[in-house]
């Protein structure tokens, strides 16, 4: 499909409804859950598509793939038919096709079972993988506080997700048990609509959203980006001005919240949105509970005042028809 993402995508075959079960799959590789100290200090690599040093979590992530297609040729198949940038050769179709001689020989344990591109391995897993944060249990105030370095996150790759194309208003949501990705339509969707999800979050400030997104070798034109880019530069910048005015209020006398401040700072950011075409195809759109995507980011006001938001097998996907990839 040419008009979708590197021209594949994920797509219902039905109508599907609001919290419906879409996906449950298992990862292709998933980093360790504790890095040994030692590691922290001899690895070190400098990512071949961002400017930054690669976490030490992503680069365990590489290993456990490099692993799996050493010893599994139907992991090397699918690695072959992930997208890897257009640095790299063209993603093959998905779902693969095993390899014929997919049975293990004698000695399959001192040769690989494919050729290993270290290259292409560290762009699909930097393009494709995901954070793993699992649900846990409600800890106490006193309890210690997550550790918020990148190595404390672990990166897992999946093989269907993979194919999801974003959107800063996204088709579902995901969350994790253990490691295992849960996919939900956060809104109705039709017969033949994608099955979007965000890379990153579409409360994020328009430039640091397509700043962010330019890693992954495509420009965003979701209602949400489109509507923004009609607002304009001034009104833009007027909004960030406005909410960051905001929040240093709010954590500068959090015990003070007042109706007055949340009237006053919702009429000044209503301000900020024009009436424009763009903003109004968005009109239709239930934000997400936790967020409030593309409107304004009542998690703020709702902390103001103490209030809580309900947030929100290797690719087994529930029902096994609802879903469709565009090769």
């Amino acid at each position: 499909m040419k008009d979708v993402g590197g021209g594949r995508g994920v797509f219902v075959t039905r109508d599907v409804k609001i919290g419906e079960l879409l996906m449950v799959c298992k990862p292709i590789a998933c980093s360790p859950k504790t890095l040994p100290d030692k590691e922290r200090f001899t690895a070190l690599h400098h990512s071949s598509i961002s400017s930054d040093m690669s976490p030490m979590s992503s680069i365990a992530l590489w290993t456990k793939v490099a692993e799996k297609m050493w010893e599994d040729p139907s992991c090397a198949a699918t690695i072959s038919a992930l997208y890897a940038g257009s640095e790299c050769e063209p993603a093959t179709d998905y779902p693969p096709a095993l390899p014929s001689d997919s049975v293990y020989p004698p000695d399959a344990a001192l040769q690989s079972c494919a050729d290993i591109d270290v290259t292409r391995i560290e762009r699909v897993c930097t393009l494709n993988s995901f954070g793993v944060i699992p649900l846990s249990k409600v800890e106490p105030e006193a309890a210690k506080p997550p550790d918020p370095s990148p190595d404390a996150i672990r990166t897992g790759l999946y093989a269907l997700p993979s194919l999801c194309n974003h959107s800063c208003l996204p088709a579902v949501s995901r969350m994790f048990f253990g490691d295992v990705l849960v996919m939900r339509a956060c809104r109705n969707l039709k017969k033949g609509d994608e099955v979007t999800l965000e890379y990153l979050p579409g409360e994020m400030p328009f430039p640091e959203r397509q700043d962010a997104l330019s890693k992954f070798d495509f420009i965003c034109h979701c209602a949400l980006c489109e509507a923004d880019r009609a607002d304009g530069d001034d009104a833009r910048q007027r909004r960030e001005l406005i909410a960051s005015k905001f929040d240093a209020a709010l954590w500068k006398n959090p015990e003070e919240p007042t109706l007055s401040r949340a009237a006053k700072f919702l009429s000044d950011m209503e301000q900020t949105f024009r009436d424009t075409e763009e903003r109004q195809s968005m009109a239709g759109y239930v934000p997400n509970k936790s967020f409030q995507r593309g409107f304004v980011n009542f998690d703020e006001i709702s902390r103001s005042f103490t209030c809580s938001c309900i947030g929100n097998t290797q690719d087994a996907v529930f029902p096994p028809k609802n879903a469709q990839v565009a090769k």
